[in-house]
């Protein structure tokens, strides 16, 4: 079976298609600049859509959070962990930027169309309950 990895859903550009015992053979791993992973250091780059609830099973999660009406700096085909150790440290004071880290059994409400990135601390497991805008 062939499968499909990007950085992100459906806003970065580079995708990558490879068997799936290639994948389980050589990318279970943590998440390094250089490659994707799977584990710490994993996570979703900004995108936005309808609003909704996640909440962390297991591990921990950390939310980045922009309004609508401002766009966050960001590429495409860079991974959360990147924008974290590339750009971060130039936005961390900027006002509409909202983070929080989410423990186990803890939950985020993220509203209609606000921008969002989340980074897995640990290997995590959530669930994310998408509302009707």
């Amino acid at each position: 079976m062939t499968v499909r990895l990007s950085s992100a859903n459906s806003y970065s550009y580079a995708k990558k298609d490879m068997s799936f015992k290639d994948y389980c053979n050589h990318h279970i791993h943590p998440q390094q600049l250089s490659a994707l992973g799977n584990g710490p250091g994993t996570g979703v780059p900004f995108h936005f859509h309808g609003p909704g609830f996640a909440e962390t099973i297991w591990g921990r999660k950390r939310w980045f959070m922009y309004p609508p009406d401002v766009e966050p700096k960001f590429h495409p085909n860079c991974t959360t962990l990147q924008w974290l150790m590339e750009v971060y440290p130039d936005v961390k004071d900027n006002p509409n930027l909202y983070e929080c880290t989410l423990q186990p059994g803890e939950i985020v409400y993220f509203p209609d169309k606000w921008w969002h990135a989340t980074l897995n601390i640990d290997s995590s497991v959530f669930i994310s309950t998408f509302l009707s805008p």
